[in-house]
């Protein structure tokens, strides 16, 4: 199995690089081969080709692509990372009161990246008798920066 050159915590991630950032740097790192595969397919366009074939860390809206031995230009493996805004949706199955123990003191969240989804989500999550202290927060360039008001989506 390949190693590959960094990981995602540490470099690319902790830089809150965007997509475009990862776009440039996806472009340095790719040999011609792969290079004229991405204009035949995608026109040249690096970003959608990141959005489409990225994968999620399923952390703060980040994502991540892996390039190959094979692909890259100096015949190492890559993982190339970036940050999409994406909404938070997190919650607890239990009320306060009743929260002993590690797990249940844990937040149960995940990320989307699309904010209808995730409002969508969230308006479900309320119909349930188990969600407590629902929340919907919007996340830029891997920070929270603000909280979604759910009420104002309900009928």
């Amino acid at each position: 199995m390949a190693s590959y050159s960094h990981n995602l915590d540490e470099q690319s991630m902790a830089s809150k690089r965007s997509i475009e950032q990862a776009g440039a740097a996806f472009l340095a790192s790719l040999n011609g081969k792969k290079t004229a595969e991405l204009e035949d397919v995608y026109g040249g366009d690096v970003a959608r080709y990141l959005e489409e074939e990225g994968q999620p860390t399923g952390d703060s809206g980040g994502r991540y692509l892996k390039i190959s031995v094979l692909d890259s230009a100096d015949a190492t493996p890559k993982i190339i990372s970036w940050f999409e805004d994406a909404w938070q949706i997190a919650y607890y199955s239990k009320p306060a009161s009743e929260r002993a123990g590690a797990d249940a003191r844990k937040a149960k969240m995940y990320f989307d990246p699309d904010f209808d989804v995730a409002i969508g989500e969230a308006i479900k999550l309320l119909t349930k008798n188990d969600v407590y202290n629902l929340r919907v927060v919007e996340y830029r360039g891997g920070q929270p920066c603000e909280d979604v008001d759910i009420s104002s989506y309900v009928d």
